[in-house]
């Protein structure tokens, strides 16, 4: 898939977040971090999905971006990335407080573990202002063609223009080579819980030239 066949911009309206919401939880439905979350839910991709939706509709969207890679042809969403804009990737405690009932309803008796693995991400996240990629993923159809890279790279020249540093984790070590090959830099792993693996932090400069 060439440049010329994606159009990589932030979601409008309902339908494409709800489009991103569905092609993030395929993506992370085994991943090693997110999966063990949602381990005991009947539907876990359904459930990622509402969740996903959650964050798109009250965190990112608000307080960051939610940027699709669609097929300029057909305008289906191929990919998605969640980002929180700098000292936005934690909200006030009153802010998450309001949204327990709506985040218990969605993940019911994992809730518990999912915050707990929340609080660990963010005890690690580095002190100084930065964009932060909550999420990225890419529809089964389309990967190994560059929907990826191309979510990457609109995203960090972003953070770019606006003289920012980017921070992630990692889950996997293949999103940990793409994402090395686009300047980041590994901070190291960090320790969950039993039966949660760790990923690792990662962090990359702001370019002044973007991307």
């Amino acid at each position: 898939m060439s440049d010329s066949d994606l159009v990589v911009e932030s979601a409008a309206g309902d339908a494409q977040r709800r489009a991103a919401a569905a092609v993030l939880a395929e993506a992370f439905r085994e991943d090693p971090t997110v999966s063990p979350m949602v381990a005991t839910r009947a539907d876990p991709v359904r459930t990622l999905a509402d969740l996903f939706d959650f964050q798109a509709r009250h965190h990112f969207g608000p307080y960051g971006a939610v940027d699709i890679a669609r097929d300029a042809q057909t305008g289906k969403v191929m990919g998605a990335a969640l980002w929180a804009a700098p000292d936005r990737w934690r909200l006030p405690w009153s802010v998450t407080v309001r949204w327990a009932p709506a985040l218990t309803r969605i993940l019911q008796g994992d809730v518990w573990r999912a915050g707990r693995v929340e609080a660990q991400l963010e005890a690690a996240h580095p002190r100084f202002p930065h964009w932060y990629l909550y999420a990225a993923g890419v529809d089964e159809t389309a990967r190994g063609r560059g929907v990826g890279t191309a979510l990457m790279r609109h995203g960090l020249a972003r953070a770019d223009a606006a003289g920012m540093p980017c921070y992630l984790e990692a889950s996997t070590s293949r999103s940990a080579t793409l994402y090395t090959r686009l300047g980041f830099v590994r901070l190291g792993q960090i320790h969950h819980a039993p039966g949660i693996p760790s990923p690792e932090g990662m962090w990359r400069p702001a370019l002044s030239t973007g991307m």
